[in-house]
């Protein structure tokens, strides 16, 4: 149950990630399919926010196909937007791999076309990054899922032998290009089959989208309004 009094209202868009010919990732005992799972818990969540006074647009509202630009356009669209949350479940090829994590933009600056960053550590989107951490420490509190905590997109990591700054794992369209704060959650690993069940489970989902609720409250009773 959600703790926080009536907030601020904020301005948002929810996408839940893949959709029509897209499944994303499928469960380990294939009882869960990602686009349907993210569907799911965006329309949930859109509820909630909605009740607590928010304005909320969500990219698909049913199983259609939209590519990353399409997603993309409609943040451009929406006027004193806020944030924009892209909602996905994760796979990995260690069928033990679980817990929840978030992906912020990097603002990186790179030199002649190359990779080569000047300063990786002082140019990631400081409210991107804070969002992220809002939303996975709240959804863990409430789900109590794993805290595998946040990255920035693109990574980068500095390697000795060559001496420069190495690309490790490139952009995510929907972050590089939104113009608000952006952020990519995983909420659990699909493959895990532990927690493929998990998910399904309608008071998991309850819990999740609570904690995304309060994370968004909290990040914009921090970061955006006072």
């Amino acid at each position: 149950m959600l703790i926080l009094s009536p907030p601020l209202v904020l301005t948002g868009v929810i996408d839940p990630g893949h959709g029509g010919k897209d499944l994303g990732a499928i469960g380990a005992n294939q009882l869960a399919v990602e686009k349907e799972l993210t569907l799911s818990y965006a329309l949930l969540l859109e509820k909630k926010l909605v009740a607590r006074g928010h304005k909320i647009t969500l990219t698909r509202r049913d199983d259609s196909y939209l590519s990353l630009a399409e997603r993309v356009k409609i943040e451009r669209n929406i006027p004193e937007n806020d944030f924009f949350l892209s909602i996905h479940f994760d796979a990995s090829v260690n069928p033990a791999a679980h817990g929840t994590w978030g992906f912020f933009y990097n603002r990186v600056v790179v030199e002649g076309g190359g990779y080569h960053v000047t300063d990786v550590t002082q140019t990631p989107s400081i409210l991107g990054q804070a969002l992220a951490g809002a939303l996975v420490e709240q959804i863990v509190a409430r789900a109590r899922t794993n805290n595998r905590g946040t990255q920035p997109r693109p990574l980068y990591r500095y390697d000795q032998e060559e001496q420069k700054w190495m690309l490790v794992e490139k952009n995510l369209y929907v972050l590089r290009y939104t113009r608000v704060p952006a952020v990519l959650v995983e909420i659990e690993f699909l493959t895990n089959p532990a927690a493929e069940r998990r998910v399904l489970n309608e008071n998991f989902r309850d819990l999740v989208t609570d904690g995304i609720v309060a994370g968004l409250e909290l990040w914009g009773q921090m970061y955006l309004k006072g």
